[in-house]
């Protein structure tokens, strides 16, 4: 989703600062795929729904 690359030990490749946040936001809940579009996403905040 992020176009990160692997190595042959299946060990992420990160080259660049911008690879590298992506991750930190990836790896925090910042970024998502949208299920229905498969748009990427990133949310800066979060909120619980109560939903009875």
């Amino acid at each position: 989703m992020l176009h990160i690359q692997i190595d042959n030990d299946g060990e992420l490749v990160i080259t660049t600062t911008d690879e590298a946040s992506l991750l930190i936001r990836y790896l925090c809940y910042k970024i998502f795929q949208d299920n229905e579009t498969k748009d990427v996403l990133e949310a800066n905040t979060v909120t619980k729904l109560s939903i009875i």
